[in-house]
C-alpha cells in the first residue's frame, strides 16, 4: 500500500486495521515533508491568467508601462482580497481614512455578469420588464466556459442552454 496514491472513501477506510491505518498515515505524512522541503509558493487561485496571455492587453493599456504593485504582484491579474495597496493607499490618502480600513473591491467578469444580471434580474431595461417577471428564461452559455459565471444564471433561476464552442467560436446553429 506505501507510495499508492488511492481516492478513498470511508468505507475503505473502515476495512483496514490498525496497522494498515498507521501505515498509511506515515507514508502521506512522508509525502506531506518531501512537499513541504520544496518551500513551493503555490498560488491555487481558479482561472487565473499567465503572464504571457495578460501581455495581450498591453497595447490596449498604451500609457501603462508597468503593471506590477510595489510588492511584485501583476496588477493586470486577480488582485489581493482587500484590493491593490497602492489604489487602498490612494483611496486612504484622498479621504483620510487609514489604508487597513479600506477595501478596493474588483472589476472581474464575475462581478461584472453578476452585477448585470441582477440589476436586470431586479429592474429589467429601458422598455423591457424584469427578468425576474419573465416565465421561463433562459440563458446562452459557450462551453467550454466559467462554471461561477455558470452559477450565477443558475441562482437566477435561468434554464442554461449549452453552446459548444467550434474552432471558429460559438456553435451558431445551436
Amino acid at each position: 500500500m506505501a507510495g499508492e496514491q488511492v481516492l478513498m472513501d470511508k468505507q475503505v477506510f473502515s476495512k483496514l486495521s490498525v496497522d494498515e491505518l498507521l501505515q498509511m498515515e506515515a507514508e502521506v505524512l512522508r509525502q506531506y515533508e518531501n512537499f513541504a522541503t520544496r518551500n513551493l509558493s503555490l498560488n491555487m487561485a481558479r482561472g487565473k491568467p499567465a503572464p504571457t496571455l495578460l501581455d495581450n492587453s498591453n497595447d490596449v493599456l498604451g500609457a501603462l508601462t508597468d503593471a506590477a504593485c510595489a510588492d511584485g504582484t501583476d496588477a493586470r491579474n486577480y488582485g489581493i482580497l482587500d484590493g491593490i495597496p497602492e489604489m487602498r493607499k490612494f483611496f486612504g490618502d484622498l479621504l483620510g481614512i487609514d489604508t487597513g480600513r479600506i477595501i478596493v473591491g474588483g472589476n472581474s467578469s464575475l462581478n461584472l455578469m453578476y452585477d448585470s444580471i441582477a440589476r436586470l434580474f431586479c429592474f429589467g431595461a429601458p422598455g423591457f420588464a424584469p427578468w425576474s417577471t419573465v416565465a421561463n428564461r433562459k440563458f446562452l452559455c459557450p462551453c467550454p466556459g466559467y462554471d461561477r459565471h455558470f452559477a450565477v444564471t443558475a441562482d437566477f433561476g435561468f434554464e442554461m442552454i449549452v453552446v459548444p464552442m467550434n474552432e471558429d467560436g460559438p456553435d451558431m446553429d445551436v
